[in-house]
């Protein structure tokens, strides 16, 4: 079996190892993530059983063959139907991936297949053995249930080809019984048909009147393609004590998700029993979460930077969600006392991040966070100036800070020790499309960002961000910057925002006025604290890191 696939380079997959368990695989993700190149390559990794092998009856492996859809797939068989020749890996020479199998491993390289014309060119991935070395890849049986298996059998014409070779009868039973347990469906007189080359799958009649092969649905016939080669496994199996590999694309194609469990069930028992590791894609979250229920091996691929993929750390049905369905996840973020005027509610999003942050790096700060309290009130620079200079009010009343936004450059804020501004200059919002322009214009800059664990947390990705035209409509807004639009776009996407200012704070621990915010951000509470009863030396300054 197949323990990992440590990948150098193959199409969007780079520089990333993949494990695998000796059971059920799913591969889940966004379209265009190679989860069906991964399938392929699976089915490449392993060569046919062949005639001299003592250990197994070519017979029954040649059977196999002509009851099923595709056995043991080779890369160049499977792309074939690509225009033009399809480089899997520019500019890289030598190793592209290391299959680890049970008791040894293998890399694997390109080989190109010279056509007549440059369109016929097709490549090959084969094994590279140390020098000197004799080796040779494992013989397995490796079924491949490609998407041509749930095109109608109406729409391939009448061309039909019976195939005299079958299953012996009592897998015949078996297969019958099994899809009668999902179906409700009896079925009789099961002989192998090939349909204009294109899908191999079984005739039937059945009991009921006006069903049978032809008449049943695209899930019905999907499912039944599924379960025969489960069949077939179980009976090389029996016949042989040899393992094999199960290979399906889209497994929930046309199924309901009721039966979408069932077959799960099937397939857990089978793989158990009968020593078949199971493989496929799905995008079926219900079956997903049955996955992840049931401890199966579920890996979950995302976009990310320069057109590539990686998998989400330890996925669970809550992220795979909100990936899927393009949610986002909303935090309520909350605190206390020594209160704190600000100009308006996004000025509060990013002191809390500003807080946040502090407290993780400053043991004295994280004591004494409890006491800040956020007024909820919006009133303007000047408004907030003039109440924050009565000399009066703030000894008698007030006993407050102000925290102006980053524009509100002069003097007058600081007289007092009360008055500061955020450390930057320009609204909250320009301050955040600042940043985000930066990190699209920074290569290492954005790897560093998308690759954190809290954008997974959030389902947010280079494909979400795009489709919402947040880069484009950013630079806009920093070119000409419009109050109320910039501030209806930065809460559409609050959460999203809220992550791009914290990575600046991550950048910017160094910065200037970030530094400067600080120190007056302690004064200010010195200022205040007294007179609200709090020792004023639970925060000082030195001890920051």
């Amino acid at each position: 079996m197949i323990k990992n696939i440590d990948f150098v380079h193959y199409r969007k997959i780079q520089n990333i190892k993949l494990d695998f368990k000796p059971g059920i695989n799913a591969i889940s993700g966004e379209n265009g993530t190679c989860k069906s190149s991964i399938l392929h390559i699976i089915g490449n990794s392993y060569q046919k059983i062949k005639q001299t092998n003592i250990d197994i009856d070519t017979k029954l492996y040649n059977v196999i063959k002509k009851i099923n859809q595709t056995v043991n797939p080779k890369i160049e068989s499977l792309t074939k139907g690509d225009k033009e020749y399809n480089d899997p890996a520019v500019g890289v020479k030598g190793k592209l991936y290391t299959v680890e199998y049970d008791d040894y491993s293998c890399d694997f390289r390109r080989h190109n297949n010279l056509g007549s014309d440059e369109n016929s060119t097709r490549f090959r991935l084969i094994p590279t053995y140390p020098k000197g070395e004799k080796q040779t890849l494992k013989e397995r049986a490796v079924i491949y249930l490609g998407l041509t298996r749930i095109v109608p059998i109406g729409e391939l014409g009448d061309i039909t080809q019976n195939i005299t070779n079958n299953l012996p009868q009592s897998y015949q039973e078996s297969l019958i019984e099994e899809y009668k347990r999902l179906t409700g469906i009896s079925i009789e007189n099961i002989r192998t048909e090939n349909s204009n080359d294109l899908k191999i799958r079984s005739e039937f009649t059945t009991q009921h009147d006006g069903i049978d092969s032809n008449t049943i649905s695209a899930g019905e016939d999907n499912l039944f393609i599924i379960l025969t080669s489960l069949i077939c496994l179980k009976w090389l199996f029996e016949e042989t004590n040899q393992g094999s590999t199960l290979l399906i694309d889209e497994i929930d194609a046309t199924l309901h998700p009721s039966i979408q469990y069932k077959l799960l069930l099937i397939l857990q028992d089978y793989s158990a029993k009968y020593r078949i590791q199971v493989f496929f894609t799905t995008h079926s979250l219900y079956l997903l979460e049955k996955l992840l229920s049931n401890k199966h091996n579920v890996l979950y691929l995302k976009s990310h930077v320069g057109n590539t993929i990686i998998p989400m750390e330890e996925p669970d049905i809550y992220r795979i969600n909100m990936f899927l369905k393009n949610e986002t996840r909303t935090e309520t973020l909350s605190d206390k006392k020594i209160p704190i005027f600000t100009e308006d509610p996004e000025a509060r999003l990013l002191l809390v991040e500003i807080f946040n942050n502090l407290a993780e790096v400053d043991d004295e700060f994280a004591k004494i966070y409890h006491y800040f309290h956020l007024v909820k009130i919006n009133l303007g620079s000047d408004s907030l100036r003039d109440l924050f200079n009565d000399r009066f009010l703030n000894k008698t009343t007030l006993k407050a800070i102000c925290i102006l936004d980053g524009d509100k450059t002069d003097d007058q804020k600081k007289r007092n020790g009360r008055i500061l501004s955020l450390p930057r200059e320009g609204s909250p919002e320009q301050h955040v499309f600042s940043h985000l322009i930066a990190l699209e214009n920074d290569m290492s800059l954005s790897h560093d960002f998308w690759i954190q664990h809290q954008l997974d947390m959030h389902g947010f990705t280079i494909s979400w961000a795009q489709h919402n035209n947040i880069f484009e409509d950013s630079k806009n807004l920093i070119d000409k910057y419009d109050r109320e639009k910039a501030k209806k776009f930065f809460n559409k996407h609050q959460d999203f925002f809220i992550l791009v200012f914290r990575h600046w704070l991550i950048k910017n621990k160094e910065n200037k006025l970030y530094k400067n915010f600080i120190k007056e951000l302690n004064i200010a509470f010195k200022a205040t604290a007294t007179e609200n009863a709090i020792n004023p030396n639970l925060w000082n300054i030195q001890k920051l890191t």
